[in-house]
């Protein structure tokens, strides 16, 4: 059993492979399905409560968005967790100010809030705060929508639950200890990846351009042009800066940082820099003149053609998993003779994609015991772990090592 993540989002990756084959573009086509639905689903949203224009210029600077661009050349949970979020948290702001079958939007909204959390764990939890901020600033939270966004925290503990509870009835304290301890609790505690609290505004000085410039002169433009926001376009730059702020919040105060976590802010800071563009009549004019069907072709196409163009946006192969693969190749070794000695399951995927099959685990992943080998087999060892003195070392790369069980 695999205790790190929940399992929706390895799910639909496999699922697809299961369909199309074993290859590197279909594993990362769902990451651009993701990414896909993020930009049509903000950029209907600014279309519904703002209008065309802005819509198309939030799905523009989304679709050149480096790092957003970026995670869709991966097995990327986090676009399937914001995607999740994303859509939560509009449907049930648009059951809100419908008024009309809401208790249907709440439903619905708890539903995906959940799909979420079985994608990445908390997330969804924070995401489901962030709505409950927008119904404050905007002053919609009367007793009605109150007992609305207690079901769908109801619903989104249930959805998001089920796969928890059974783990936990199946695999008791070893899930427990898996899960919580090592996926989310070390985590919170730095004992993952601890990166000072500046990681991130550096990771935006260092990619999030052209728009950086354009964003900050957004804020401006939000707040100079206050008097004169429609209610719906409030309610559109309301939800993007407490998604913004909440956002970044947590990211800056999570001892555990990467890149890869910051995906969730782009489409909040898309729609605040398309805003700062909306200021400039240039841009405006420009803007208006593309046909109604274009401005959200353009984006969608845009977007598919950078997730897919031979551009190099990705640390190169890893040159000691190569040096593996070529030297099991050289010497005729059956990808089935492989045992590997408790590596890291992202690692143990690059295998998988090689070979069409898992090398055999020396570990019970469930006890952490060591399991029977058999005599001749190989072993690979990663990183600090070392064989025993009583097998022979065939092969070192770097922080590999391949060692033969003695007969």
């Amino acid at each position: 059993p695999y205790f790190r993540k929940p399992p929706l989002g390895f799910w639909i990756h496999g699922a697809v492979m299961k369909l199309f084959g074993v290859d590197l573009t279909v594993a990362r086509a769902p990451s651009i399905v993701a990414a896909l639905g993020t930009l049509l689903l903000t950029f209907w949203w600014v279309l519904k409560q703002g209008n065309r224009t802005w819509a198309f210029a939030t799905a523009l600077v989304l679709a050149i968005t480096y790092e957003f661009v970026r995670r869709t050349r991966e097995i990327s949970l986090d676009h399937w967790q914001l995607l999740f979020m994303l859509a939560a948290t509009i449907v049930v702001l648009q059951a809100v100010q419908r008024r009309e079958n809401g208790w249907g939007g709440a439903t619905l909204a708890g539903v995906l809030f959940g799909l979420s959390l079985l994608v990445k764990p908390l997330g969804g939890g924070i995401a489901f705060g962030i709505a409950g901020l927008w119904l404050i600033a905007t002053r919609r939270l009367d007793k009605r929508t109150f007992i609305q966004m207690l079901w769908v925290f109801v619903v989104m503990m249930v959805v998001g639950g089920a796969w928890h509870v059974y783990m936990y009835a199946e695999f008791g304290q070893a899930f427990i200890d898996g899960y919580l301890g090592g996926e989310v609790i070390d985590r919170l505690e730095g004992e993952v990846n601890p990166v000072g609290w500046s990681y991130y505004p550096h990771l935006w000085l260092a990619t999030y351009w052209p728009w950086l410039p354009i964003f900050l002169w957004g804020l401006f433009a939000v707040y100079s042009q206050r008097q004169q926001q429609r209610p719906g376009e409030r309610d559109v730059l309301w939800l993007a800066l407490i998604w913004l702020v909440m956002w970044g919040l947590v990211l800056i105060l999570l001892p555990d940082k990467r890149p890869r976590y910051a995906l969730v802010i782009y489409p909040a800071a898309a729609i605040i820099s398309a805003y700062g563009l909306m200021s400039w009549s240039w841009a405006k004019k420009w803007l208006e003149k593309k046909p109604s069907l274009w401005q959200v072709i353009a984006p969608s196409l845009l977007l598919m053609i950078l997730a897919v163009a031979p551009l190099r946006v990705q640390a190169p192969a890893d040159p000691d998993w190569q040096a593996l693969f070529a030297w099991m190749d050289n010497q005729g070794i059956e990808p089935k003779a492989l045992w590997e000695y408790h590596i890291y399951d992202g690692d143990a995927g690059r295998f998988y994609l090689r070979y069409r099959q898992w090398p055999h685990a020396a570990i019970d992943r469930l006890t952490l015991q060591p399991k029977p080998v058999p005599s001749g087999s190989l072993l690979l060892y990663t990183d600090s772990i070392q064989p025993p003195q009583t097998q022979t070392v065939l092969f070192q790369a770097g922080k590999l090592t391949v060692a033969r069980v003695p007969d």
